[in-house]
């Protein structure tokens, strides 16, 4: 099914502290586990930057009209979007399937008593529809995929996702979009 790119507007959100606080924790965890073990044990790995996605998510979770509030940030790594999006108030997953970057994302959860669930498995992986992390069951995803993924990644979500939910796809410092399934 055809998707429909939404703009995104500039959107300025107040920073709650606890969110605050983890996107800093985060990005100092993130640069210290890429400086200690990352390149070697997780290249696949690129942190996005969260402030910017963060005004986006904010935007899209205030001020679109989802069908629902049940988020999942697919290739989670660290789990920090996921567990922006349950303070945020939304029932968050995330999908991993590097067992040390699940790691990381497990011990952020736990030192932020955040909500959010993170799951081992690979998005591409998941069975049939009525699967709680099947992309039916959501109705807004977010993703970071490697450029070349990006195209394939948004027909995969308009042929799984239900319609009226959202993908929003960060493609690099300063460069989100949003799309609605039709």
């Amino acid at each position: 099914m055809p998707l429909k790119k939404i703009p995104i507007p500039d959107y300025w959100p107040d920073l709650n502290q606890k969110i605050s606080l983890l996107m800093e924790y985060s990005e100092d965890q993130i640069e210290s586990y890429q400086d200690d073990i990352g390149e070697q044990a997780s290249p696949t790995f690129e942190s996005a930057d969260y402030r910017e996605v963060l005004e986006a998510l904010s935007w899209v979770r205030y001020n679109y009209p989802l069908p629902g509030l049940r988020f999942c940030e697919w290739g989670c790594g660290f789990g920090v979007v996921a567990g922006m999006a349950a303070l945020m108030g939304m029932e968050a997953h995330g999908i991993e399937n590097d067992e040390l970057l699940l790691d990381q994302a497990a011990e952020i959860k736990r030192l932020f008593g955040l909500s959010s669930t993170i799951h081992s498995g690979d998005i591409y992986q998941v069975p049939e529809v009525d699967h709680p992390l099947h992309p039916a069951t959501f109705d807004l995803i977010y993703a970071y995929p490697w450029p070349k993924e990006a195209a394939h990644l948004m027909e995969w979500f308009g042929e799984q996702a239900k319609p009226g939910a959202c993908l929003l796809v960060y493609h690099g410092f300063s460069d989100l979009s949003l799309h609605r399934k039709c």
